[in-house]
């Protein structure tokens, strides 16, 4: 936290920006407790407005929860047509104690959309 502080006090917009995508692209992934930052295409999944039965991906179809890091994965939840928009429903993706007070404090914008789902 301390190292993310300074970051956001030092003035360096790069670093700044850098930060806010990470807030803004990532979420928190419970099984290795670590937070992901979408870099592999999975920013361009879209949330599908609090109905799940219109999410077409999401996690293990068992249920389980990832271990770790290199387990974590979206599957399709059924088939997806090219063009499809591809939506999960971030409503169920798992949550920590600090992770609203993190973004609350580093990306306002994603705390609020968090806090509207």
């Amino acid at each position: 936290a301390e190292r993310l502080e300074a970051l956001a006090a030092s003035g360096d917009t790069a670093a700044a920006s850098e930060l806010r995508d990470m807030c803004w692209f990532g979420y928190y992934a419970p099984g290795p407790r670590a937070w992901v930052v979408a870099r592999d295409g999975a920013q361009f999944v879209n949330h599908c407005g609090g109905d799940a039965s219109r999410a077409n991906s999401g996690g293990r179809p068992d249920g389980v929860s990832f271990e770790t890091l290199a387990d974590e994965a979206c599957y399709a939840t059924r088939d997806i047509a090219p063009g499809d928009e591809i939506l999960e429903d971030y409503g169920t993706y798992g949550h920590c104690e600090w992770e609203g007070a993190f973004l609350r404090r580093f990306c306002p914008e994603r705390a609020d959309f968090e806090d509207s789902i």
